[in-house]
């Protein structure tokens, strides 16, 4: 949960900032392709409802907002970088196998609802019951 709100607040943070960036809203036929990819293969059926490009001077991205509320944040390449669901769970293939097992094995019955990749390449989860995991690159749980 701390990590959500922490998350929240950087976002309105940024909002308050976008004065200061070049925030541009495109259709989303724009995307990169690997965007497209990634929509199609986890959020198949839901329509795209907003996607911004955002060019600020150290970092260039994406901001796409689905119609059921989840947003999802892709690098300029169009690799995602966090994914936030608008209630549910995000869909389980997209979540890699490895925490799935950690999930199953330590008996964690929460659904993930939340996921973003850092830039150590570490996966920062957010679960439905408020609790905030991060694993590894290479799935270690960080405690």
């Amino acid at each position: 949960m701390k990590k959500i709100m922490m998350l929240l607040m950087a976002v309105m943070l940024g909002t308050g900032l976008l004065a200061a960036q070049k925030v541009k809203e495109i259709e989303p036929k724009k995307l990169p392709d690997m965007a497209h990819r990634t929509m199609a293969s986890y959020f198949q059926g839901q329509n795209v409802t907003q996607a911004v490009y955002i060019d600020e001077k150290m970092d260039r991205h994406y901001e796409v907002s689905l119609e059921d509320g989840t947003i999802i944040h892709f690098d300029k390449h169009g690799v995602w970088k966090l994914v936030k669901s608008g209630g549910d769970a995000l869909p389980q293939r997209m979540i890699p196998g490895m925490i799935i097992m950690y999930l199953q094995k330590n008996k964690i019955e929460a659904s993930v609802v939340g996921m973003m990749r850092d830039n150590d390449k570490n996966y920062i989860i957010d679960l439905s019951d408020g609790r905030t995991l991060t694993f590894t690159e290479t799935f270690k749980l960080v405690e």
